[in-house]
């Protein structure tokens, strides 16, 4: 038997336990807690986004770019306030990817006012 055929496998099940080891002692230890703050609802930039839906006059692109264009100001006016700001009416909640998207943009959002809250302390 080659010292070869014996290293591999011996190297792989210790990546492996390592990898999983360090996993569970990750999920064990309390770490910086998730950024929890609830989103604040966004009346006005809802009322446009909806309007700007609603208008007849207006093509398909023309209201994709209100969506895109609902989200971005909610982003900016976001980081302004210091508030996650509420954009889950630009978002389909009625389908997996739609609440899949909504969640990670809204905790990508949270995560990143936590940082620049906590880089101005």
């Amino acid at each position: 038997m080659s010292v070869r055929r014996i290293v591999g496998p011996v190297v792989a099940y210790l990546v492996a336990a390592s990898l999983v080891w360090s996993l569970v002692a990750a999920a064990g230890t309390p770490g910086q807690p998730a950024p929890a703050a609830p989103a604040v609802a966004a009346p006005e930039a809802e009322a446009a986004y909806l309007a700007a839906q609603a208008d007849p006059a207006r093509d398909e692109a023309a209201r994709v770019r209100a969506a895109v264009d609902a989200y971005f100001t909610l982003k900016l006016e976001s980081r302004v306030a210091g508030d996650p700001l509420d954009f889950g009416f630009a978002v389909d909640a009625g389908s997996r990817s739609g609440r899949e998207l909504y969640n990670y943009e809204m905790g990508r959002l949270q995560y990143s006012l936590l940082g620049w809250e906590l880089s101005n302390t």
